[in-house]
């Protein structure tokens, strides 16, 4: 993308007498040269300094036109780094495991670890969960990213007796599923998920590059072993304009869906 506007364009394109705010006007019009691909998909984004003297408009003019952008998923922040055209080849992206998604057609997945420690709040762990397993827990967590695009945050909820033996394991590379079988000889049979549809939070609003209006697919999950004996929880939320989930599960597919508008 040239960093040269054509001034007599811009002119034409904000017209500061019509009741259309301004910002929208911005917004539309580069929402409209998107579509045209005059951007490329993970381009980045001229900054609001640019925008603001090519187009005569405040910077907080830019700065909401991004932000209807934003909210047409058209665009996307990375926080420290930029705005980015987004990628609407994997707008929706389909899969029947987590583990599948790193073998998605033409994507790469990235991986960043938030937390790896014993969880001192074991509020989010259902009673029965805590008493099986001591009330010691291993706590992972972690924030998924295609082609640098966040696309879900995870949280892991293991018995504590399993630190010793995954608190080396490099989980920005290695699936947990498969670290436990390597590491710990331990392998999942089946697990049960319940699905929901929540309101974003701010810390999907953070991680994800969402808005608090967008929704976020929320799986809370138990994985078991063979003896049935539960292995770990885990809550995972998505960004719901950009997967569809199929037959989410393991060796077996043991699967309670709900979907919850609330």
């Amino acid at each position: 993308m040239s960093n040269y506007i054509n001034k007599n364009e811009l002119e034409y394109v904000i017209n500061r007498s019509s009741p259309e705010p301004l910002y929208l006007q911005l917004g539309k019009v580069l929402e409209e040269k998107i579509k045209n691909g005059e951007y490329e998909p993970g381009e980045r984004l001229q900054s609001e300094e640019y925008f603001s003297a090519a187009f005569g408009v405040s910077r907080p003019t830019v700065n909401k036109a991004i932000d209807y952008l934003i909210a047409k998923r058209a665009v996307r922040r990375d926080k420290g780094r930029g705005t980015y055209i987004e990628d609407s080849s994997f707008r929706h992206i389909e899969f029947s495991d987590l583990i599948g998604i790193v073998n998605y057609k033409g994507h790469q997945i990235h991986t960043e670890v938030l937390q790896l420690k014993e969880l001192e709040d074991y509020s989010r762990i259902p009673t029965w969960l805590k008493t099986t397993w001591e009330n010691r827990i291993f706590y992972l967590k972690r924030v998924r990213h295609i082609d640098n695009v966040p696309l879900f945050i995870s949280e892991h909820f293991l018995p504590y007796r399993y630190y010793k033996c995954l608190s080396k394991v490099d989980f920005r590379t290695e699936f947990l599923s498969q670290a436990l079988k390597r590491c710990c000889n331990k392998e999942l049979i089946k697990i049960e998920r319940e699905v929901r549809v929540i309101s974003a939070e701010s810390e999907e609003v953070n991680r994800l590059g969402i808005t608090s209006s967008d929704p976020v697919l929320q799986l809370t999950g138990i994985a078991y072993l063979k003896n049935n004996k539960p292995l770990f929880l885990h809550i995972t939320r998505f960004d719901a304009h950009k997967v569809i989930l199929k037959g989410i599960g393991y060796a077996e597919h043991h699967i309670r869906e709900k979907i919850d508008g609330s």
